[in-house]
């Protein structure tokens, strides 16, 4: 028998191609109790209800819009409404709810203003294709006619032709059909221009070509191009083909495949999807994705019924088909006749409808050779077993009729089992083509054998050159389509041959058969049509249909689909307990008999006045309508504002929105801020007032809306708006402030903001800035604004008088005076509260360095701070003084603040002169030496005698080693011990003093030659009321130097003595050497000394020291001697850092500077 294949197609909507052609009088044809396209009553050939009125010219005019005009009169007074104006013949289409085209006709025809009154009548094209093979499709027509040696019956067919008549291009729109099937082919000149981009399953790739014969025979029904002169034709030329291939070479596909196919018609755009397959095994994957496509993608599903002539309804079943699943349509085949296919299955609740299934014409791929062995004569194949008469006539169709024996031995075709049997076909060209595929039906029933070996069937191919075989068959009864790849064989002396091999031995009847012997070119361009049966062929006759109405009208839901189908076929006696719908379907009643109008809706709501409550919208359709969304639900309850669009449908299927909108809601509690008198700190009361976002009522504080707060704290206000909403809103007040902020607890000062040192104030500091921070101040309310504060010397001072800061840290200006700085400071909060105040003192000993000229300078002496900053400066002397000035500094009169004291150089009078540290003279001048001595005098000053500092005071030059020491005693300065004599009395080189503590007593003066004489050091203490030579004759440099020394004492190396330090006054280079107590408490060499200057220098150096950093070591300072810039520097105790160096004085300035510290 031959095989049936159960094939998956999918159909894509598309637009039927059709046209209306020029209306007449012949062309009119009458139709009974149908709709039209709007769903409007046609009785006999006219629109019931309708009429078209012929107004008089002079009458009225249709176009008048005019309330009062007379054509809207007319229409009033006739209960009439207007579906359209025809303007040119001054007519109008007009329509009644209450009366029939006759009673119109026959009232209207009465008015005076009217000319004529006629039905709206109803004209249709007749219209037939012109595509060559359309007799052969009795499916669309059926006149009677013989297909395939079968008559029919005269109209048991779809009335595609009336359906076409009834539409246009105009109407239709593009729809997409997913076949899931064995492929299409894609190059067919009746397919090419519907095919859509697709994908093979199969052999993972993007060209579904059809190599089963199959698919392409079911997008031909759906879809092959209409009206094109060849062939046959598809349902419309708007209706576009998605190939999906999921069935095999063999015509099997898998679960797997068949799902995948599904997704990816979704995503491709198929609202139709046409399955020709089917199977008895239920696969929960393919249940899942058929359903998704109801629920996500609108699709309806079209699948064939099967071909086993069982009853589907029963233990036995076909799936997908028999899927309860309301998006699918499962589709039986009948015949020529109307009558049931002998192989259909049925079932009244599994089946839904029937379709055209056997002699079905379509599109086919193209076949390089094809035998079906129909007919006596052998024409394809020859071999040893062909026979054309007798017993042994094995091209004769068998006692069933439904197969055709190339050899065997069955009963009536008695075979000798010990006869082999080959048949060889003719020779045929399979070149230019990329695929070639051999198809065929076998039977074989063989001995069981392992490998094959005693009685099997072989399949072989010959190349030209060599035979090969495919495959071969052996074992129990079996039977079935093969379909085998055979590219690579592909020959213009091709060749197929059956080989039939026994050994003879067994007597049961052994043999074998062959039928439909096709080789398939898939990807051929040449086009082919062949008769298939089955509800395969059936299936895409719905499928057809569904993309037909689909593209007609798109909004169509899959149910619309399905419901104008299976109510509108032509019901059949024989089909009565075999279908659910009880017919055929009907391509023109599916059109004319279904409602295809929106239904539409208003809504009801449950309050359209201003409300906090929900409003529960009501839908209230035009016709009785389905929700499908909203749970199904016609009311919609509203918890706030917004929108809702209620989705229905009506009987027919057809969809509907109605959008509901609610604005009257009003659930938002009533808001208010607060508005201030003030949100500035403040010490007086603050009023609340507050400031609604909408008109309200306040329900506390006696309705008022304002709140005077006396103090900080919070008050709630109450209130409602006008539909009752309740609010609040809290007012809080924090900026009243009544309390003083607290004064700093903690104040501490530093050396500098790096506060790696810190100071106290019981002890002096010779720091020139002092950086002070402080804590502890606090205010819980309104919070500090800042901080008063000022510094000064007095303690008394109102910080009010000072600066307002926000930072809690002060650093003072460079401080340029010795004494008692107080930092006083009060706190002042953001509501202005000013704290009693609080202060922190300090006591300063500014380090200062003090410079004077040499020779040939004016008499002018500066001041700097130990970093170079000038503080002062001013005239020792007269200015026209060019003698330079030796300065010195010390704590004259023991207030502890130090005086300046200077001495002219030569050529100046020896008055000893002292002034303050702003360059105000003190008025304690007084003479050293005779007030004829013009050679200049060398000064220094400290504590000799255990009290108050001293001046000691030796002459620059020209005068004896005469050194004298002078103190302040009762407000004058006044010798205060004997003179005497550091050098021989002959010596007239010039003496250089220095004072410094050298053994932790009272001071000691050191002398030292600055010209004419050796570099030696003497030291002499005052003892017994005199002053007697303490150490004598350390030479300072080499013995043989007369170029001249001098010296300062200070503490370099911290041990609580001074150290002696030298210098060179001229004719030398700039060493400087150190000189101090050694473990045996001798004075001698105790640092070899360091150049102050480059080494090449010779201008000499002057000398001072002290603790400008207080670090507890005192600094060496040195000035240049002459001839070279007026640069000071400020070495550490060991000369190895250069802490700081400035210019004194302009460099224009050459001569010479003389140095001295305090601190």
């Amino acid at each position: 028998m031959k095989k049936l294949y159960l094939l998956i197609a999918i159909t894509i909507f598309g637009i039927v191609f059709l046209f209306y052609p020029a209306i007449t009088a012949d062309s009119s044809e009458l139709f009974s109790e149908a709709t039209d396209i709007n769903g409007r009553v046609i009785t006999e050939n006219y629109v019931e209800n309708e009429v078209i009125v012929k107004f008089k010219d002079e009458s009225m005019e249709v176009d008048e819009n005019s309330v009062e005009s007379s054509f809207n009169t007319f229409k009033t007074n006739n209960n009439l409404s207007l579906q359209k104006r025809i303007s040119r013949q001054n007519s109008a289409l007009l329509k009644s709810d209450t009366k029939t085209t006759e009673e119109l006709i026959d009232e209207l025809s009465r008015d005076p203003a009217v000319e004529y009154v006629e039905p709206n009548y109803i004209y249709h094209a007749s219209w037939t294709p012109n595509d060559a093979s359309f007799g052969l499709q009795w499916g669309f027509h059926n006149t009677g006619q013989t297909v395939n040696g079968t008559a029919g019956t005269a109209d048991a067919d779809i009335d595609m032709p009336e359906a076409w008549s009834f539409l246009s291009d105009e109407t239709m729109s593009e729809v997409k059909v997913a076949v899931l099937d064995s492929g299409v082919a894609l190059n067919s000149p009746e397919l090419e221009n519907i095919i859509q981009p697709g994908y093979d399953f199969v052999d993972d790739d993007a060209y579904a070509y059809d190599y089963l014969n199959h698919g392409t025979h079911v997008a031909g029904t759906i879809a092959a191009t209409t009206n094109n002169s060849i062939g046959v034709s598809g349902f419309g030329n708007e209706i576009k083909i998605i190939p999906i291939r999921v069935l095999g070479i063999t015509g099997s596909g898998t679960t797997a495949d068949i799902v995948e196919g599904l997704y990816d018609a979704y995503d491709r755009g198929a609202k139709i999807i046409n399955m020709s397959l089917g199977g008895s095994g239920y696969s929960a994957s393919m249940y899942n994705a058929i359903g998704i496509g109801a629920a996500d993608y609108d699709c309806l599903i079209v699948a064939a019924a099967g071909n086993d002539s069982t009853n589907n309804d029963g233990g036995t079943h076909q799936y997908p088909s028999d899927y309860d699943l309301d998006n699918i349509i499962s589709v039986t085949a009948t015949d020529q006749n109307d009558s049931l296919a002998s192989f259909s299955n049925y079932g009244t609740t599994s089946v839904d409808v029937a379709a055209p299934g056997v002699n079905i014409y379509s599109t086919a791929p193209y076949n390089v050779f094809d035998e079906d062995f129909n007919g006596a004569s052998v024409t394809s194949f020859s071999g040893t077993e062909f026979s054309s008469s007798g017993s042994n006539n094995y091209w004769k169709t068998d006692i069933s009729g439904s197969n055709v024996w190339a050899y065997g031995d069955s009963s009536s075709n008695p075979y000798s089992a010990s006869s082999n049997g080959i048949i060889t076909s003719t020779t045929f060209d399979s070149t230019g083509e990329d695929t070639a595929v051999l198809q065929y039906t076998y039977f074989v029933e063989a001995e069981h054998q392992a490998l094959c070996s005693n009685d099997y069937l072989s399949a072989q191919v010959f190349n030209g050159s060599t035979w090969t075989e495919t495959m071969y068959y052996c074992g129990s009864l079996q039977s079935d389509t093969a379909g085998i790849d055979v590219t690579s064989y592909r020959d213009d002396s091709m060749r197929v041959r059956f080989k039939w091999v026994t050994d003879g031995s067994d007597s049961n009847y052994f043999g074998a058969a062959i039928d439909n012997v096709k080789v398939l070119l898939p990807e051929s361009e040449i086009v082919n049509y062949e008769y298939m049966n089955g509800t395969s062929m059936a299936t895409p006759h719905v499928a057809g249909l569904a993309a037909m109405l689909k593209s007609y009208n798109p909004n169509y839901a899959y149910t619309g689909l399905k419901n104008a189908i299976m109510e509108n076929v032509d019901i059949k006696a024989g089909l009565s307990g075999y279908v659910a719908s009880g017919g055929r379907i009907n391509a023109y009643k599916a059109f004319t008999g279904t409602d295809t109008i929106n239904p539409t809706a208003t809504i009801n709501y449950s309050s359209t006045l201003p409300t906090n409550s929900n409003v529960v919208a009501t839908l209230v359709p035009s016709e009785t309508v389905t929700v499908t969304n909203n749970s199904g639900s016609l009311s919609y309850t509203f918890l706030e504002n917004g929108s809702y669009t209620f989705e229905f449908q009506d009987e027919a299927g057809n969809p509907g929105t109605a959008i509901a909108t609610v604005s009257t809601i009003d659930k938002v509690v009533p808001t208010a801020t607060i508005s201030y008198s003030t949100t500035d700190f403040t010490q007086s009361n603050v009023v609340a007032t507050l400031v609604p976002s909408e008109t309200i009522t306040v329900t506390n504080n006696s309705g008022l809306d304002t709140y005077n707060f006396l103090d900080n704290g919070s008050f709630v206000f109450s209130f409602e708006d006008a539909v009752g909403n309740e609010g609040t809103a809290t007012a809080t007040v924090a900026n009243i402030d009544l309390v003083a902020p607290t004064d700093p607890t903690a104040i501490i000062a530093y050396s500098d903001s790096s506060k790696v040192i810190q100071l106290d104030n019981s002890n002096w500091q010779n720091y020139q800035q002092i950086y002070f921070e402080w804590s502890g101040a606090e205010d819980s309310v309104s919070g500090i604004e800042g901080y008063y504060v000022r510094l000064s010397k007095d303690s008394y001072a109102d910080a009010l008088d000072g600066d307002l800061q926000t930072g809690t840290s002060f650093t003072t200006p460079r401080l340029t005076a010795d004494g008692v700085y107080y930092l006083n400071i009060k706190t002042i909060d953001n509501a202005g509260h000013v704290s009693e105040g609080t202060s922190y003192y300090v006591s300063v000993k500014v380090p200062f360095i003090i410079t004077g000229t040499k020779e040939g300078g004016g008499p002018e002496v500066r001041v700097y701070t130990s970093d170079g900053y000038l503080i002062t400066h001013f005239n020792a002397y007269a200015e026209t003084f060019r003698g330079g000035v030796n300065v010195a500094t010390g704590d004259i009169d023991g207030d502890g603040v130090f005086e300046i004291i200077t001495a002219a150089g030569i050529g100046g009078g020896p008055q000893i002169r002292i002034f303050d540290f702003q360059g105000n003279n003190k008025g304690w001048d007084f003479f050293a030496y005779d007030t004829c001595f013009r050679g200049g005098v060398n000064v220094a000053v400290g504590d000799v005698d255990g009290g108050k500092s001293e001046i000691v005071t030796a002459p620059m030059s020209a005068g004896g080693p005469n050194t004298r020491v002078f103190g302040y005693r009762s407000g004058v300065i006044q010798p205060t011990t004997e003179n005497f004599l550091s050098y021989a009395s002959t010596f007239r080189g010039g003496v250089s003093v220095s004072v410094g503590d050298l053994d932790g007593g009272k001071g000691e003066i050191i002398t030292t030659p600055t010209s004419n004489g050796g570099p030696q050091i003497r030291i002499f203490g005052y003892r017994d009321s005199v002053f007697r030579p303490v150490v004598l004759g350390i030479m300072a440099y080499a013995e043989s130097f007369r170029g001249g020394i001098n010296s300062v004492t200070g503490d370099v190396n911290g041990d609580g003595r001074d150290e002696i330090v030298t210098g060179i006054v001229k004719n030398g280079g700039p060493h400087l050497r150190i000189f101090g107590r050694d473990s045996e408490r001798k004075i001698s060499l105790i640092n070899p000394g360091f150049m102050a200057y480059h080494p090449d220098f010779r201008g000499g150096v002057s000398l001072a020291s002290c603790d400008v950093n207080d670090d507890g070591y005192d600094e060496i300072i040195t000035g240049v001697g002459g001839d070279g810039n007026p640069l000071v520097r400020i070495f550490d105790q060991n000369g190895v850092q250069v802490m700081t160096e400035f210019n004194a004085y302009s460099t224009d300035y050459q001569n010479g500077i003389t140095v001295a510290c305090a601190n």
